[in-house]
């Protein structure tokens, strides 16, 4: 028992002991670093650590970390738990860096800091930017490709790892380096096309392209120039491999391959083209053939293509003289009918390089021409003939029967002969009618008519007058003179001598041979008024004017009678003009009329045997934005709000009251038809926020009141009033953060304009609003010197300034930076060249003082 005792004892005394021990207490850590790994352009470090560091707003505190890197930087506390560190400049690859925390770091409480160290690397040297630019599918067979890295490489593991790998071979082809003299040579050639290697930001902060010379260029390869040491197959898709393990001169590898995949272009070939009615027919006659090349081709030889006609004439092709290379020369028609002509290629012909056509067996070339494309053509399928000028209704046939047939058709009463043709009559009292027939040549039979449900059948498939027994009509046979032998172009003349509304239509199986494929005939239409009479009319809101002029004269026509139809013969409204050949229409006719045929209204004028007409849809004129003067369109509606006053402060309350009225003929009238709705919008223009207050509308006028959020966003708001689903702005107001000025503070700059001065006399007053001068207040004057660029109120489209202009054609030079020189020319307008000199006039320019 003694020795339980004992034991147990010892046991609480050593129990004891261990609770008195104190508890370790943790310490602060970093959470996160960033960046870490291989990781490309990093401009700045961000750590975090677990606890508050630093008193917010201390900048005396040295850095948490020993920064171990080759690129200079500078470290910040962006608050109480966060570290930054930012490098003057992107850091180029093949660079590691090492970021230890020291080890009396200690946190703001007082506690240590765990140790933790962390690397991250910049990586080995990778292509940034190629030229032919990555994915060209056009590239040479022995194409130099100039590789833009982000590091100086180490050319030997370039050599090793970096190859070209194509589908035309199954194995590498080896990648290579061109340096020395040719390097230099191609470099200097390409600057034009491969600018983004050469630009840089000059001292003067404009974009320049470096020289050729500039020493940067000089050094290891930042523009690497190479190719692959086999000639590429045409057509062939190749990858240049930029491999895992080339090193930067520091020793830093690439840990993957970069692949950049191009596709070569074709053989160098060439192919004649021209226009043809059928795929295995000849080419038309009137048309240009053209020659195209697979490759650009030099404009001298390109020069002495020949095309040797029937009759030995030789023709020389047609191109832009003005570039060095061409891809394609043509050789204008018309060419004899029915006959053949050879093209020949002058001998050593090749492309920009040197590769011979590999259809070069092809040429002399012989190129069938076919026979003149048969033609039915009228100007339009509708048009107005003046009544007293022979009216004519053109039409242009060639190639076609020696006998066409055709059908005409009046809309209109008497009767008149054209050829061996007779004329239908058309009832004209039927306004129906005239709508009818008028959308019937407007719109394209082949557009509304269907084959057995079939969909819409080709254009001159459907005839408008052949087979159809409409009532209002009865189509009579027309025939135009019959020629000897085949028909040529002839241009013809159809007589539409009395007043009317005429429809003529042509068939021909030779024009459907050629154009529909098929043994069926072709049928082309047109249409012509003949009238003395022109109708005009404007369309307005509440009320519309028709007036009636003479074609030949100019003169009103008195008494003649008006009809307004919807556009399908809907009878609106009847009237007569008036002494002045106007009539008013004191009533609301219908502005937006659709039906399924046609669009708008259709307005007929009678007076004895003459009748005219006119559409609202034809309103495609002289347009007011080809003279420089605005437009639009103004709805009828228009919306006002007034402000107790246009600046606020958050917090405050904005009274706003809303006027709502619409344009009539006597002025201004409340709306009546439709409510507004019973809130309005307002929304904060830089951000889009809206909000929506009631309004209480009485009498024509609403009145609201909004509560400015203390949380506000800042800046200009606008107010919009909805009214039939349309939304209409009626005013603005802005919220800001200001002070009441208390002083009132005048400049007055020189009565006379400054030239050439070195100094500007200002003169200074400054005094109290509630009265009184401001003595010896401290005055504070900045500056700002522009250019200005002189204009001229009567003169707003003519710009004054630039250099003094030259006699001639002066090239525009591209953008050119020589560091050695320190010459930026080529850059319009240096703000350090004197006024009046080195060609340049004297300068304008505006001080703005506060």
């Amino acid at each position: 028992m003694q020795f339980s005792r004992g034991v147990l004892a010892i046991s609480i005394l050593f129990c004891g002991l261990v609770f008195a021990q104190p508890i370790a207490e943790p310490r602060a850590t970093v959470e996160s670093f960033n960046p870490t790994g291989t990781v490309k352009d990093v401009r700045q470090v961000a750590a975090r650590f677990s606890e508050p560091m630093v008193a917010f707003g201390d900048p005396r505190l040295e850095s948490p970390f020993e920064v171990r890197c080759a690129a200079k930087g500078h470290g910040r506390w962006a608050d109480a738990r966060n570290w930054l560190y930012d490098f003057d400049a992107d850091l180029q690859a093949g660079l590691k860096c090492n970021f230890s925390t020291r080890s009396t770091l200690k946190a703001l409480s007082g506690k240590e800091v765990s140790p933790a160290s962390f690397d991250f690397s910049t990586g080995g040297p990778a292509v940034r930017e190629s030229w032919p630019s990555e994915g060209e599918e056009s590239v040479d067979e022995d194409q130099v490709f100039l590789l833009g890295l982000d590091a100086m490489a180490d050319l030997a593991s370039v050599r090793e790892h970096a190859y070209c790998s194509t589908n035309a071979l199954g194995e590498r082809v080896p990648l290579q380096i061109i340096e020395g003299k040719e390097r230099e040579q191609i470099l200097a050639e390409q600057k034009g096309r491969a600018s983004n290697f050469f630009m840089v930001l000059t001292k003067r902060a404009r974009l320049g392209v470096l020289a050729v010379k500039d020493k940067r260029l000089d050094q290891a390869p930042l523009v690497l120039a190479a190719r692959c040491a086999r000639k590429l197959a045409a057509g062939s898709e190749v990858t240049i491999v930029w491999g895992a393990g080339i090193r930067t001169a520091s020793g830093v590898a690439t840990e993957a391959d970069q692949s950049l995949p191009f596709k070569v272009r074709e053989h160098f070939s060439a192919k004649a083209s021209c226009q043809r009615v059928k795929p295995k027919a000849g080419c038309i006659p009137v048309t240009p053939i053209t020659l195209t090349f697979a490759a650009p081709v030099e404009t001298k030889l390109a020069a002495a293509i020949e095309l040797r006609g029937a009759d030995g004439k030789v023709l020389h092709p047609t191109f832009d003289a003005k570039e060095k290379t061409v891809s394609a020369v043509s050789f204008k028609g018309p060419f004899a009918a029915r006959s053949e002509v050879i093209m020949s290629l002058p001998a050593g012909f090749h492309d920009d390089a040197d590769r011979k056509l590999v259809n070069i067996a092809s040429f002399p070339l012989k190129i069938r021409i076919d026979d003149d494309v048969p033609l039915i053509k009228f100007p339009s399928h509708f048009g107005i003939l003046e009544l007293n000028a022979q009216p004519t209704l053109p039409v242009s046939v060639r190639n076609v029967e020696a006998t066409l047939k055709g059908v005409q058709a009046k809309v209109a009463g008497g009767a008149a002969s054209s050829g061996d043709g007779k004329l239908a009559r058309i009832d004209t009292s039927s306004d129906a009618s005239i709508a009818n027939w008028l959308n019937k040549v407007l719109t394209p039979p082949h557009e509304i008519d269907s084959d057995g449900g079939q969909g819409p059948r080709r254009e001159g498939e459907t005839a408008l007058l052949f087979g159809k027994k409409d009532a209002d009509v009865k189509a009579s046979p027309l025939t135009l003179p019959v020629a000897s032998g085949p028909r040529p172009l002839e241009l013809m003349g159809i007589p539409l001598p009395s007043p009317g509304f005429y429809v003529v239509e042509f068939a021909s199986k030779r024009l459907g041979q050629a154009l529909l494929n098929a043994n069926k005939p072709y049928y082309a239409y047109s249409s012509a008024l003949v009238t003395n009479m022109a109708v005009h009319f404007k369309l307005g809101r509440e009320s519309s004017l028709a007036w009636v002029t003479q074609l030949d004269s100019a003169k009103p026509v008195k008494h003649a009678r008006i009809n307004v139809l919807t556009c399908n013969g809907e009878a609106l409204w009847n009237g007569t003009t008036d002494g002045d050949g106007i009539v008013r229409i004191a009533e609301k006719l219908p502005t937006d009329h659709y039906a399924k045929e046609c669009t708008g209204l259709l307005i007929i004028a009678r007076k004895e045997q003459d009748m005219s007409f006119t559409l609202t849809k034809w309103s495609n004129g002289i347009e007011p934005w080809q003279f420089n003067v605005g437009g639009g369109k103004i709805g009828p509606v228009v919306a006002h709000t007034v402000f107790d006053r246009p600046l606020f402060r958050a917090g405050e309350t904005v009274s706003m009251k809303h006027f709502l009225r619409t344009h009539t003929g006597a002025g201004f009238e409340g709306v009546k038809d439709d409510a507004p709705s019973a809130q309005a919008t307002l929304t904060h223009n830089g951000s889009g926020q809206e909000y929506k207050v009631p309004v209480a509308w009485r009498a024509g006028a609403g009145v609201s009141n909004w509560a400015i959020p203390k949380e506000a966003k800042l800046g200009s708001y606008s107010v919009t009033l909805s009214l039939a689903g349309i939304n209409l702005e009626s005013g603005s107001f802005r919220v800001e953060q200001y002070r009441v000025p208390l002083m009132k503070a005048v400049l007055k700059p020189p009565a006379k304009p400054v030239i050439r001065a070195t100094s500007v006399d200002i003169d200074a007053q400054l005094s109290y609003l509630s009265g009184g001068a401001a003595a010896g207040a401290p005055v504070k004057l900045r500056s700002r010197l522009v250019a200005y660029p002189q204009q001229f109120a009567d003169f707003d489209d003519f710009r004054f300034g630039g250099k003094a202009p030259k006699e001639g054609i002066e090239a525009v030079e591209p953008y050119s930076y020589d560091p050695e020189s320190d010459d930026e020319s080529g850059q319009e307008g240096a703000a350090d060249v004197p006024a009046g000199i080195a060609g340049y006039p004297v300068r304008t320019r505006s001080i703005t003082l506060d």
